[in-house]
């Protein structure tokens, strides 16, 4: 299939075949996008094995290493996408944290690490793709957030509120940008929480899900 063909899609969080990102990564691939595999410098080595999967599907795939913690790192991600294929279609900010924590051995440390990894680093990021989709006049934005933004859960409070925080932010962004960009929440399926096994059958399953349902 080729419904993408011509666009290109930077993921974040893409740190392998494996995982969440790197699935998705590899259903837009499917599809025809060229695609932008972001994720942190330690796992340069995964997202270099993802790339080369991804490329055997006859697309172009550029590894991106940067902490989206950083509002300098979000900016560039988007700006080393932009100058290697000279466009940006869609992001799908895929990168997060959770801590499984008890609320009273929360540390401070813990809180402002998921909260700048799962919402500022969501957040800053689309404020970069959002200048240039503008620009273009088209774009499309999909968060993937959780069932734990509706609901707690033994994973912790501060992720809870800081995909509750992703809701907070989807809300808004259609009503500043019109009809001129698609924003699409993306609720993960809370199986890929379970042992190994099970998480990467849930994996596929959900970036599967995520390929029919949402492009």
């Amino acid at each position: 299939m080729s419904r993408l063909r011509g666009k290109v899609a930077l993921v974040t969080g893409a740190g392998g075949p494996n995982s969440m990102g790197g699935a998705i990564a590899l259903e837009l691939a499917k599809e025809g996008a060229d695609i932008a595999a972001s994720n942190i410098e330690e796992r340069q080595d995964s997202t270099e094995k993802l790339a080369e999967i991804v490329r055997g599907e006859d697309v172009r795939c550029l590894v991106c290493l940067g902490d989206i913690s950083r509002v300098s790192d979000c900016q560039r991600l988007v700006d080393d996408t932009i100058n290697h294929f000279g466009q940006l279609d869609i992001l799908v900010n895929c990168a997060g944290i959770g801590l499984v924590q008890d609320i009273l051995d929360i540390t401070e440390q813990d809180f402002d690490q998921t909260m700048d990894v799962n919402l500022k680093g969501t957040f800053f990021v689309s404020q970069a793709a959002i200048r240039h989709m503008l620009k273009r006049g088209s774009g499309r934005i999909i968060n993937i957030g959780s069932e734990l933004g509706y609901k707690g859960d033994s994973l912790g409070s501060h992720y809870t509120a800081s995909k509750a925080g992703i809701r907070g932010l989807q809300s808004h962004w259609p009503w500043r940008q019109g009809r001129e960009l698609q924003s699409i929440p993306w609720r993960r399926d809370r199986q890929t929480r379970m042992h190994s096994g099970a998480m990467r059958s849930a994996t596929r399953r959900t970036a599967r899900n995520f390929r029919y349902n949402v492009l």
